[in-house]
């Protein structure tokens, strides 16, 4: 919080309290190294899937809240389950930083889109102190001059400008229509009864016509006509008769 304290010391005779004299003291704060190194920042290094091996991907520094004689002078090493890590590799920079570079080529988004890179930072105070930052690298797709333009795997099998929200709205309207299509042509296939008796199923059509001439009076003796008739008819009562439509 603060290198330096200062105080006066006052000496007065207990006798005489004119003999009186003062003397500044300067008390420092001596630092012991208490503080481990750590990222000066959250860093998200990018890859171009184009990229070459051997391309510097991120260069990281560190900060350290320790303040030793001779200047901060930090060590980076990877894990050591990291050590032979296949993608990725470190190299140690002279102004104290630490540059991430890539050892192959052929970095794809659909195979892995994101890769976490645990690097050790160490520093020089007695005892050292150590900490362990994450860098995260995540896979972009860049252009000829290394721009990066997209980072998302989706937007890899998706149009220029289309998200995948979009996508699936076409696809549901698509679906909707389809399917609209579909009942429209099944109702159009499917045919109802009529509620009316058709043209040629006319029940009227089934009554024979004779062309014989009739024998005149004669026809009402051969038999008796109040036979046809209905005998509740004869009181007066005519029941009902539904029929259905």
């Amino acid at each position: 919080t603060s290198t330096w304290h200062n105080i006066t010391i006052v000496a007065t005779e207990t006798r005489n309290h004119s003999q009186v004299s003062r003397v500044p003291v300067a008390i420092k704060v001596l630092d012991v190294n208490d503080n481990a190194p750590e990222f000066a920042s959250e860093h998200e290094a990018f890859l171009c899937e184009n990229g070459k091996p051997g391309q510097v991907i991120q260069i990281v520094s560190a900060v350290d809240k320790d303040d030793p004689k001779n200047g901060h002078y930090f060590l980076y090493s990877l894990l050591p389950e990291m050590v032979n890590n296949p993608n990725f590799t470190i190299k140690k920079n002279e102004d104290n930083t630490l540059s991430i570079l890539a050892k192959h080529s052929g970095f794809s988004r659909q195979k892995q889109e994101v890769y976490l890179l645990p690097i050790v930072i160490s520093d020089s105070g007695t005892p050292p102190m150590s900490s362990t930052g994450t860098l995260t690298i995540r896979v972009c797709g860049c252009s000829s001059d290394g721009t990066v333009q997209s980072c998302n795997a989706e937007a890899y099998v998706l149009p220029i400008g289309l998200s995948m929200g979009a996508l699936i709205a076409i696809l549901a309207c698509i679906i909707l229509l389809l399917v609209i299509v579909v009942l429209f042509v099944t109702l159009r296939r499917h045919k109802n009864e009529p509620l009316i008796i058709k043209d040629d199923e006319d029940v009227r059509e089934n009554i024979i016509r004779y062309d014989d001439e009739g024998g005149g009076e004669e026809d009402t003796e051969a038999f008796d006509i109040a036979t046809l008739q209905n005998p509740d008819g004869i009181n007066g009562f005519l029941p009902r008769k539904d029929i259905k439509p």
